[in-house]
C-alpha cells in the first residue's frame, strides 16, 4: 500500500501488512505506530491517547465508558486506509456489474 492520507493524517503500511504509521495530528513531525490487529481487531497505537486512556480497559478485556471510543483516530484512519486498499485490490480481480436496478413499487 502506499501512503495515502485520511483527512489530514498522513497513513503508509509499517512492516507487515496490518502495521501502519500514522502521522500525528498535532506534531506532524511525530508518527504513531498502528496494529489494526490487535485486541481482537480492535487495533492498538503507540499514541498517548490510546496507551492512557484506551489500552488500560482492554487488557483487562473491558470495554471503556460509552464516553470514550475505543479507538483513536490514529486506529480509524489506519482502518480506513487499509479498508480503502483492500477495496482497490480486489475491485481488481473482481468482475464489476454496477448497482443493480432497483424494483419498482
Amino acid at each position: 500500500m502506499r501512503a495515502t492520507t485520511v483527512g489530514n493524517l498522513r497513513v503508509e503500511q509499517h512492516d507487515n501488512l496490518l502495521r501502519f504509521r500514522v502521522t500525528s495530528a498535532s506534531r506532524q513531525e511525530t508518527e504513531h505506530v498502528v496494529d489494526v490487529s490487535s485486541f481482537g481487531g480492535i487495533g492498538e497505537c503507540s499514541c498517548e491517547h490510546f496507551g492512557f486512556r484506551m489500552r488500560p480497559f482492554l487488557e483487562r478485556g473491558e470495554s471503556p465508558p460509552d464516553a470514550h471510543p475505543v479507538r483513536c483516530r490514529h486506529i480509524v484512519a489506519a482502518r480506513e486506509a487499509c479498508l480503502n486498499d483492500l477495496i482497490a485490490r480486489l475491485a481488481e480481480k473482481v468482475p464489476h456489474h454496477g448497482p443493480e436496478p432497483e424494483e419498482p413499487p
